[in-house]
């Protein structure tokens, strides 16, 4: 294997330098030659570098997976194309300003997270959560075994303690999180950005949103269903002040109930069913799913698009429940989005816009709120269904609010990094969920979207909002979308089938008739109620 490895190297790398453009000139030709190089080389190498992921997670281990990293970073760190990003008006062609915007969105990220620096801490990060182990009450607990008692205690003060338990790793994770901080900012300045958030939002930016305007929208809309949540909850629970480890508690009994609905051997069942209902045959697509066992995925569902439209595939590890249900149908969304795909030019399947894959994944799984999905294909009772969509109404506007707190935190982090970041976390803490603050807690260093990818907790936010414009879109013109083949019709005909050739904010406008716009949000949450 070293061999072959090293023979395709070489065949690999030859074929690279004899590609490069010999002059730096911003001319439409040199930039289209730049784009038409790197376009090849990765289409290549993400094949290559996804079968490796694949393999992996499904075994355990790959061989090569470290080599085509490497080859990966090597391909991305040697291109020029970074000095014609301010070169756009050069071309002429909508198409080409488009595949160049796709090919510095592609790489630039890439470019920052997997700097040695970064990935070394990042790795560092992972192995002190992956091991570490909770002293509580006299035993030694992992992470997953306080988890569960925070979030599902009938004992108040059995929650509190496995709350602090939970959050205790952060003591440990909390200087390597400020460092990781500092790189992002030092590399996203070598690319030209002020720092990590202004890299970020001049991603979204070129779909015309202003994020910090965005996150203010969404707070004022939905900071009055939320304070209702929290009276809700606080006279469920007999308190007069919710605290952190009383959230997830409020919704426990439900939840557990209809849990039962959703056991893990009948979830592809449901799931072809629903889309099949909705106008997808998934037999008839090339999507591969594959289930192992032994918890390696940390009853985690993964989705690989290979080499879309024409190989696609997801990895399960399910357990029975409502949540883990839904996570499948998030990435079947994901996976039917690459398996209709299929353009002329490789670029537009394979490098798809990771918001919009997100939005695909919500808007599929946003059938399981479909009081119909919910009665015909999970059985649920209908005199049940009601408490339960409720349940989930109000958690996800807590998941909201829970968003736009690291949003926020993550803009004040990198825009002002010399300051104390537990206090500030706490500050916005409290300005968006109304709880009370426990200083000695630090949640800010083991939030997962903080750890690993910063844009993430944004893109949630993006890809939330336009799944429910798209889906208030849809139902209000074309019913629910369970039982109606208008669900795939207007999916495939408006958003699959163009894979990346236009960018999501054109055809979300060209779909709905509008722009972007949190009041569907506001509008999609308060209808899981009714």
């Amino acid at each position: 294997m070293p061999g072959c490895r090293l023979i395709i190297s070489i065949i690999f790398l030859s074929v690279v330098l004899s590609s490069v453009p010999s002059h730096c000139e911003d001319s439409p030709a040199t930039i289209l030659a730049a784009m038409d190089t790197l376009e090849k080389k990765l289409e290549w190498v993400n094949f290559r570098l996804a079968e490796e992921k694949w393999e992996n997670y499904r075994n355990g281990h790959s061989d090569s997976l470290s080599f085509y990293n490497d080859l990966y970073l090597y391909v991305i760190s040697g291109t020029d194309i970074y000095q014609y990003s301010k070169s756009l008006g050069n071309l002429v062609e909508r198409a080409d300003r488009q595949r160049l915007q796709i090919l510095l969105s592609e790489i630039t990220n890439d470019r920052i997270e997997m700097r040695p620096a970064i990935k070394a801490i990042k790795d560092s990060l992972k192995s002190i959560v992956d091991s570490f182990a909770v002293d509580f009450q006299g035993e030694s607990k992992t992470l997953s075994d306080v988890k569960d008692l925070y979030h599902n205690s009938r004992s108040r003060s059995q929650r509190e303690l496995g709350c602090k338990a939970w959050y205790s790793v952060g003591e440990n994770l909390s200087s390597r999180m400020k460092k990781l901080i500092s790189q992002r900012n030092e590399a996203a300045s070598k690319l030209g950005f002020d720092n990590y958030w202004d890299f970020i939002s001049t991603q979204f930016s070129q779909n015309g949103v202003d994020l910090l305007q965005f996150v203010k929208a969404v707070d004022s809309l939905t900071q009055t269903g939320y304070s209702e949540i929290i009276v809700g909850s606080r006279s469920t629970l007999g308190v007069n002040q919710l605290e952190l480890w009383d959230v997830e508690f409020t919704h426990s009994q439900i939840n557990q109930h209809g849990d039962t609905f959703f056991p893990a051997d009948s979830h592809y069942a449901f799931v072809r069913r629903g889309l099949k209902s909705a106008g997808f045959l998934l037999e008839q697509l090339p999507v591969f799913v594959e289930s192992v066992s032994g918890n390696r995925l940390n009853s985690n569902i993964l989705s690989f698009a290979i080499r879309p439209p024409n190989d696609i595939r997801i990895l399960t590890d399910s357990r029975s429940g409502f949540n883990s249900l839904q996570s499948l149908l998030y990435h079947n969304g994901i996976a039917l989005y690459s398996a209709y795909t299929a353009q002329e030019r490789p670029l537009y399947s394979f490098a798809a816009d990771t918001t919009w894959q997100m939005a695909m994944g919500e808007i599929i799984s946003a059938m399981v709120y479909d009081s119909i999905w919910l009665n015909d294909i999970a059985n649920m009772p209908l005199g049940f269904i009601s408490q339960f969509r409720k349940a989930k109404l109000e958690l996800e506007t807590i998941e909201i609010r829970k968003l736009l707190t690291n949003i926020s935190f993550i803009y004040e982090a990198y825009t002002n990094p010399d300051r104390d970041y537990n206090q500030l976390y706490w500050d916005l803490y409290q300005k968006y969920t109304g709880l009370s603050r426990h200083d000695d807690i630090i949640i800010w260093a083991t939030e997962q979207d903080l750890l690993t990818d910063p844009s993430l907790a944004i893109r949630r936010l993006m890809a939330k909002s336009i799944a429910a414009q798209s889906v208030n879109y849809m139902t209000s013109y074309f019913g629910p979308l369970t039982n109606n083949h208008n669900t795939s019709s207007f999916l495939i005909q408006n958003y699959f089938r163009f894979g990346s050739r236009y960018a999501w904010s054109e055809l979300l406008q060209r779909g709905t008739g509008e722009k972007l716009s949190p009041l569907h949000l506001k509008k999609f949450i308060e209808s899981f109620g009714t």
